[in-house]
């Protein structure tokens, strides 16, 4: 029998970081001492673990130095004694504090229901393995095979053609067919079409996916680095950023980000959740959530200025929380 003091879990962050994902970082923390997990989480020195020539190789490939170092760090805490360590990102969000993940054989690895467009149009989900939820127990054959394969890719790869993600979830994805990984489907991440419907208020893609769900979400992966976020975001540019993000964690009025590109394209929303987790949380699970759920619409800025020009827009909040929470649920459809 394991005892939840014997379950670590683990996170890494760098020192300087916008308030929205201190706000995940806290909110993780607190599910883990509520669980009785230890929690840790740890600043740059994370990499340190991590070989020379890997290092040396992938410098300034922050998201795929950290693929292998995630790996390293699970281990050696087992090693260390952790009956269990469960490995969650930086931009997870918690929406259910009640949930505990069932403990595994032996690995556990997050579940996407990853919401997207097909070349038509459609609508159209894919279930497959992520790696921003990672449990694994002391018995687990797949964390050396996964810590191996790593390794194996990257020192034969062409350092110059590395894909995003090559040995992260698309190596777990392709894996995925073959060993049957145990998946928890609790443990979502949100696709870059999700977060648009869910800023726009699109009734009809959450309800697909509400409908093509297998679980409720307990916790969701913001996948930010897909949605172009920028990690420099500073909220003191915003006039009363800091008060409106105050007042978002609690369920209040909250603030989003434009960042503009040459030819006036936007690149990506940041801080897109900031003062909604509880918008976000009742379009994917269908309840209210805190006693006021208000979330501010992202603003597209059309600007000739360079790719690293950021410009900021506060829109006027509107509460969506009552209108989610009345959509019906329908039974779970099968797609994909």
């Amino acid at each position: 029998m394991i005892n939840a003091s014997s379950i670590t879990v683990l996170q890494s962050c760098a020192p300087e970081r916008p308030a929205w994902v201190c706000s995940c970082l806290d909110g993780v923390e607190r599910w883990a001492l509520s669980k009785t997990f230890d929690y840790r989480c740890l600043d740059d020195r994370f990499f340190d673990i991590l070989p020379d020539w890997y290092r040396e190789k992938l410098t300034g490939r922050g998201p795929i130095l950290s693929d292998l170092a995630r790996l390293l760090h699970i281990r050696k805490l087992l090693e260390l004694g952790a009956d269990a360590v469960i490995w969650l990102d930086a931009d997870t969000l918690i929406i259910d504090s009640d949930w505990s993940p069932p403990m595994p054989e032996h690995s556990l690895l997050g579940a996407e229901c990853w919401l997207q467009r097909n070349k038509r149009g459609k609508l159209e989900v894919k279930r497959q393995p992520h790696n921003a939820f990672m449990m694994f127990v002391q018995a687990s054959p797949i964390l050396d095979f996964l810590i191996h394969t790593t390794q194996s890719i990257i020192q034969r790869i062409d350092g110059d053609h590395i894909a995003p993600q090559v040995v992260g979830p698309k190596l777990l994805k392709a894996l995925h067919p073959l060993a049957d990984f145990e998946l928890e489907h609790k443990a979502a991440a949100m696709s870059t079409d999700l977060l648009v419907g869910l800023m726009e208020e699109d009734r009809d893609l959450l309800m697909f996916y509400r409908n093509a769900q297998l679980s409720t979400p307990a916790l969701v992966n913001v996948c930010a680095s897909l949605h172009g976020t920028d990690p420099e975001i500073d909220l003191a540019v915003v006039p009363g950023g800091e008060e409106r993000l105050k007042a978002g964690h609690r369920g209040g009025i909250g603030g989003d980000v434009a960042i503009a590109g040459q030819g006036g394209q936007a690149q990506g929303f940041a801080d897109v959740f900031q003062g909604g987790q509880a918008v976000i949380a009742t379009a994917l699970t269908g309840e209210i959530v805190g006693s006021v759920a208000t979330i501010v619409r992202p603003v597209r800025l059309r600007t000739t200025c360079s790719v690293t020009a950021l410009r900021w827009a506060i829109a006027t909040a509107s509460s969506l929380a009552t209108s989610w929470a009345r959509l019906p649920v329908k039974p779970v459809c099968r797609v994909g």
